[in-house]
């Protein structure tokens, strides 16, 4: 065998099935709604949710359902623009995922204690019950205003 037809069984060798593809570029590195503090709890959950599988985007074809003259019953329960009609069309936007992942790195549930004593004057407040960066925004609010703004509870 020469040393041209051992380079090609090589190649062919590396080319095989048990061969680890090479890692694609991620989207979500270096993302401005993606940057934290290096080191901080945000930045692990970051971490891990930039790693974890993004299902596919839920959205509602309305041309589809025109075409068969649904739109009507599902404008029902999904009027145009309600909450829920903007979180079905926000799965079209490019930045769906950065939002996500920014999201669900940074949110926070303190719920109050059954017993809570009162706020003390000069004490430090306790901490919002829900707060969440999105878009580069922080926001804090109470489960009540939180479940209000998702329509949680109507």
């Amino acid at each position: 065998m020469d040393e041209v037809e051992d380079q090609t069984h090589a190649d062919a060798h590396l080319q095989g099935p048990w061969r680890a593809p090479p890692s694609p570029v991620d989207p979500l590195h270096g993302h401005a709604y993606l940057e934290f503090t290096a080191g901080s709890e945000v930045t692990r959950h970051c971490g891990k949710l930039s790693r974890m599988h993004v299902g596919a985007h839920v959205a509602v074809d309305w041309d589809a359902l025109e075409a068969i003259g649904e739109t009507p019953r599902l404008r029902y329960f999904i009027p145009v623009d309600s909450p829920w009609h903007r979180l079905f069309e926000l799965s079209h936007t490019p930045t769906y995922r950065e939002l996500l992942v920014e999201f669900l790195s940074t949110f926070t549930f303190h719920p109050p204690w059954a017993d809570q004593p009162p706020a003390q004057p000069h004490a430090h407040p306790p901490p919002p019950e829900v707060a969440f960066l999105l878009a580069s925004v922080w926001r804090a609010m109470t489960l009540e205003e939180f479940a209000a703004h998702v329509v949680l509870y109507l």
